[in-house]
C-alpha cells in the first residue's frame, strides 16, 4: 500500500503543480487535487481515531468561519481541506519522528509554503514578490524531501 501511496501523491502533486503553477488554470481542481495529495499522505501515516476527530473538528470549526465571514466557496473549503490535512499530517509525522524526520521536515516546509500561498493572496500587492519568493523557497525542498523519504520507505519495505 505504501507504493500505491506515494506514487499516487506524487502524480497529483504533479497534476496539481501544473493547474496551480504551470497554466494557472482551474484552481479549484488543483487545489483538490492538493487535497487527495494530504488523504495519501493521512493513509500513510494511518491517524488514530482521536486523531481523525480533531481533524474534523478543526475543519468544520475552520469552514464555519468561512461561512461567517461570506467567503464560503468549494475553493475556499478544498483550501480549507487542505490546510488541515496538511498541518494534522506534519503534526503526526513529527509524532514519529524516529522514524519519519524527512517526511516530518517535508510536510512542516510544505505547510509553510501554503501559509505563505495564504498570506499572498490577502496582503498588499507590494507583498506579492516576497511571498513568492518564500512560497518556493518552502515548496522545492518539501518535495525534495518528501520524494527522498518516500523511495527510501519503498525500497526498504517499511510501512507496508
Amino acid at each position: 500500500m505504501t507504493v500505491a501511496v506515494f506514487i499516487i501523491a506524487w502524480l497529483c502533486t504533479l497534476a496539481g503543480d501544473f493547474f496551480l503553477s504551470v497554466t494557472q488554470t482551474h484552481l479549484t481542481l488543483g487545489i483538490a487535487l492538493f487535497c487527495i495529495v494530504q488523504t495519501m499522505y493521512m493513509l500513510y501515516l494511518k491517524p488514530t481515531p482521536r486523531e481523525l476527530a480533531f481533524r474534523v473538528i478543526i475543519f468544520v470549526s475552520m469552514t464555519g468561519i468561512l461561512a461567517l465571514i461570506g467567503m464560503f466557496s468549494m475553493q475556499n473549503v478544498l483550501a480549507v481541506f487542505d490546510i488541515v490535512m496538511l498541518g494534522a499530517n506534519a503534526v503526526k509525522a513529527w509524532k514519529e519522528k524516529e522514524d519519519k524526520m524527512l517526511f516530518a521536515v517535508g510536510l512542516s516546509l510544505f505547510f509553510c509554503c501554503d501559509i505563505c500561498v495564504g498570506l499572498r493572496s490577502i496582503l498588499p500587492y507590494s507583498c506579492s514578490s516576497l511571498m513568492l519568493v518564500l512560497i518556493w523557497s518552502f515548496y522545492l525542498p518539501s518535495q525534495v524531501l518528501i520524494f527522498i523519504y518516500g523511495i527510501r520507505t519503498m525500497k526498504s519495505g517499511k510501512g507496508k
